[in-house]
C-alpha cells in the first residue's frame, strides 16, 4: 500500500489539469488503466447513464468528449491536493464551482477508480432564474480596457466575471476575479468618489498601498474609501490561482488616479475615458 505523498499528488494534479486545459483527452486518459471506473453526478445528464457510473476508457472518453463540447469556460484552479494510502484527493474551483475528485491508484501509479464531487448539485443550478444566478454561467473577461498595449500586457492573467452586470445592477459593480500566479488586479490607483471593497475567497494575495505591502489570506477583506489618496492594487505572488470578490459603486464623475504611470480615468455611466495626467485624452476611449 504505497503512500501518495503531497509532492507526488501535486505533480499528478498539475499534469492532469494541464491536459484538461489543452482539451487533450489522450493526455488525460494516460493517467488511468484501461478498465478504470469513474462516477460523477454529471454522467446521468451527459452520458444518459442513470447509475452515474462508467467503466473503461472508451465509455469515459466518449462522456468526457461530449462534456467538452458543452463547455466554453473550462478551467481548474487548484486549491489543494491531498495524499493518502493508494489514494489522493484533488480539491479545486472549476467551471461548476468548488469540487473534489478522489483517485485510487494501483501499484504502478495509474488510476483504477475515480469520482467527482461538487459543492452544489450541478443539475440543480441549471434551473436558476433571475434574480438568482450561478456565477459559473457568466463569461469571464480576460482583456483589459487600459488605453495602451503596454498597460494591457501588464494585466495578463487577470480574469473577471462581472456578476453585477449580469444581474442588472445599476448603482454598484460586483466582480468575481481570478488572478493567475504573477498577475495583478489593476495598475495601482485610488478613486476620488467611489468606494471599493474586496474579499479574498481562495489563495493568497499581496496588497500594495502607499504604506507598503501585506499578505491577505482567504476570508480576509480590505476597503478603500473614496477620496483617500492611497494608491493600491493586489498581486498574486504565489504559485496558485487566487480568487476574490470585488465590489464598488458607480458614481459618475469619479476620477481614478494612478500614481505609478501617466494615467487618469474618468468614470461615467457609459464606461471610462482615459487621460494623461495633464488631462489631455488618450486616443483610445474605452467603455
Amino acid at each position: 500500500m504505497p503512500l501518495i505523498d503531497a509532492q507526488t499528488a501535486r505533480r499528478f494534479a498539475e499534469s492532469r489539469i494541464d491536459a484538461w486545459s489543452r482539451h487533450d483527452l489522450d493526455a488525460v486518459l494516460s493517467h488511468y488503466v484501461e478498465d478504470f471506473e469513474f462516477s460523477s453526478p454529471l454522467i446521468v445528464d451527459i452520458a444518459g447513464e442513470p447509475s452515474g457510473h462508467l467503466k473503461g476508457k472508451n465509455a469515459i472518453r466518449a462522456y468526457w468528449a461530449k462534456g467538452l463540447e458543452r463547455l466554453s469556460d473550462l478551467h481548474f484552479d487548484l486549491v489543494e491536493m491531498l495524499g493518502g494510502i493508494d489514494q489522493a484527493v484533488l480539491y479545486y474551483r472549476g467551471h461548476r464551482g468548488m469540487a473534489a475528485e478522489c483517485f485510487e491508484f494501483d501499484g504502478t501509479g495509474k488510476v483504477i477508480r475515480a469520482s467527482a464531487n461538487y459543492a452544489d448539485a450541478p443539475l440543480a443550478q441549471a434551473s436558476l432564474n433571475l434574480p438568482a444566478l450561478d456565477p459559473a454561467s457568466v463569461s469571464a473577461r480576460t482583456s483589459s480596457i487600459y488605453p495602451t498595449e503596454e498597460m494591457r500586457q501588464r494585466m495578463t492573467g487577470h480574469n473577471k466575471q462581472a456578476l453585477g452586470d449580469a444581474l442588472g445592477l445599476q448603482n454598484c459593480g460586483v466582480n468575481f476575479v481570478r488572478l493567475e500566479p504573477g498577475a495583478m488586479s489593476a495598475l495601482r490607483h485610488w478613486h476620488s468618489r467611489q468606494d471599493e471593497f474586496i474579499y479574498v475567497l481562495e489563495g493568497e494575495l499581496t496588497l500594495v498601498t502607499e504604506n507598503g505591502e501585506q499578505v491577505l489570506g482567504s476570508a480576509v477583506c480590505a476597503g478603500f474609501p473614496a477620496g483617500k489618496p492611497d494608491g493600491h492594487h493586489l498581486i498574486n505572488r504565489t504559485d496558485r490561482v487566487a480568487v476574490y470578490l470585488e465590489v464598488g459603486d458607480r458614481l459618475p464623475g469619479d476620477w481614478s488616479h494612478y500614481p505609478d504611470v501617466d494615467l487618469e480615468a474618468r468614470a461615467t455611466r457609459g464606461g471610462y475615458g482615459f487621460f494623461h495626467k495633464e488631462r489631455t485624452p488618450y486616443e483610445t476611449v474605452s467603455g
